[in-house]
C-alpha cells in the first residue's frame, strides 16, 4: 500500500470513528461543514492574502466567498473541480440546509432526501479515486452509511491529496 493510502485510509478510519455516535443529521452537518471548510482553504491558497489581514473581505462572515455555494461555483468557474462535483456538492448542500432549517425528523430513506441522495451517489462515485479508501476499511451497510462514507472520501482523498491536512 503507498503512503497516499495509507493516509486516506488512516483518515477514513478517524473520521468514520469520530462521526459514529452522530444522527445522520448530525453526520451531514458535519461532513458537510468539513468539505466546505477544505473548499475555503483551497480557494486561500490560491488568492493572494488580503491587503490588511483583518479585513479579507472575500473570506468574512457575508462576504462574497463565505456562503457554501459561492465557494463551489468559485472553485468550479476556477477549475479546482469539475461540473460533477460541483453539482454533488451542489446537492449536498441542499441536503445540509434541509438538515439544519427542518424541525421534521431527516432521513435519506425517503423522499425528497432519498431521490437526493441517490443523485449526489451518482455523481459523486464517477470519480474512482473517491473509493480508494473503503477496500476492506469500511463496509457500508445502510443508506446512511452510504452517504456517510462517500462525504469522508471527499473529505480525506481531497485533504490528503490536497496537502490541507
Amino acid at each position: 500500500m503507498s503512503d497516499l493510502q495509507e493516509q486516506v485510509q488512516k483518515r477514513v478510519e478517524d473520521l468514520w470513528a469520530a462521526l459514529s455516535e452522530e444522527s445522520m443529521r448530525g453526520k451531514i452537518l458535519i461532513l458537510t461543514a468539513l468539505i466546505d471548510n477544505l473548499l475555503l482553504e483551497i480557494l486561500k491558497r490560491l488568492f493572494k492574502p488580503a491587503r490588511r489581514k483583518a479585513d479579507d473581505e472575500l473570506f468574512r462572515p457575508l462576504g462574497p466567498l463565505d456562503p457554501f455555494s459561492s465557494r463551489i461555483a468559485m472553485a468550479y468557474r476556477l477549475g479546482l473541480i469539475c461540473g460533477s462535483d460541483a453539482d454533488a456538492l451542489d446537492l449536498l448542500r441542499k441536503l445540509r440546509n434541509d438538515c439544519a432549517h427542518t424541525t421534521r425528523q431527516f432521513s435519506l430513506e425517503a423522499e425528497p432526501h432519498l431521490g437526493q441522495f441517490v443523485e449526489f451517489t451518482k455523481l459523486t462515485c464517477q470519480k474512482d479515486d473517491l473509493f480508494l479508501c473503503i477496500g476492506g476499511v469500511i463496509c457500508p451497510q445502510t443508506t446512511e452509511d452510504w452517504a456517510m462514507i462517500i462525504c469522508i472520501c471527499h473529505v480525506s482523498v481531497r485533504t490528503v491529496i490536497e496537502g490541507v491536512v
